[in-house]
């Protein structure tokens, strides 16, 4: 709902037949627009940085919970992988990390784009 804004907030311009440009209107709402798209950046960003952290201490620390298998019961005998999930939390730990940065590569460019504009 917040950004219903935008539709509102914009005009579009006719430069020649079939060429339309949209721009922002001027004052006070190009600088919200873009301190507020600067707030959400980091916002997303810290948060995302903060759970990747956070599984990744679960991840760690399950890691090194040892199951204790019953040697008697166990007919195919003793298997040498301690951690059988080792791959796949390396998998996992490569994807959260490409995730943030990827994210944060394509949602600062606008923010950045937008604190620009101000500047100038």
């Amino acid at each position: 709902m917040f950004h219903i804004q935008a539709i509102i907030g914009a005009t579009i311009t006719q430069l020649g037949p079939n060429i339309f440009v949209c721009f922002s209107q001027q004052g006070v709402y190009p600088v919200f627009i873009s301190y507020y798209s600067l707030i959400e950046t980091i916002l997303v960003i810290s948060l995302m940085t903060i759970r990747g952290l956070w599984a990744l201490m679960n991840i760690r620390s399950i890691s090194r919970i040892r199951v204790v298998t019953d040697l008697s019961v166990s007919s195919s005998g003793v298997t040498g992988n301690t951690n059988p999930n080792s791959s796949k939390d390396r998998q996992l730990i490569f994807m959260l990390l490409m995730n943030i940065i990827i994210f944060t590569l394509f949602s600062s460019m606008l923010a950045i784009y937008y604190m620009d504009e101000q500047i100038t």
